[in-house]
């Protein structure tokens, strides 16, 4: 059986009983999950973001010294959707900032008091 498998009551009775964690042993271990799994939140929204750019750049370059009455209406839509996943890769970045400056806060904070 592995942990993923229990039951929240079983892990915290687990927790509870087993010997090798101290309360801070045990905060420590759940931060430094929390900050694996935004690291590869993170990770997952810079490719997307990449490949989003990558493609935005490509059509841009389609369509360099046309008016924009002359570029066709699917391009300019797949233009507007590409440039969206560029400005949501922006907006996952400064989430991620932002969440791990207070998660250091955080532990700063619980480390004075």
């Amino acid at each position: 059986m592995q942990l993923e498998d229990c039951t929240k009551k079983e892990l915290i009775y687990f927790i509870r009983n087993s010997g090798f964690f101290s309360h801070k042993d045990l905060e420590r271990e759940v931060q430094s999950c929390r900050s694996y799994a935004a690291l590869k939140k993170q990770r997952d929204a810079d490719e997307a973001g990449s490949h989003a750019l990558g493609r935005y750049i490509e059509l841009l370059a389609q369509v360099d010294g046309k008016r924009i009455a002359d570029v066709p209406l699917d391009i300019l839509r797949e233009m507007d959707a590409a440039h969206k996943a560029v400005a949501a890769m922006a907006l996952s970045v400064a989430d991620f900032k932002h969440e791990k400056s207070t998660r250091l806060k955080g532990a700063v904070d619980h480390e004075v008091n």
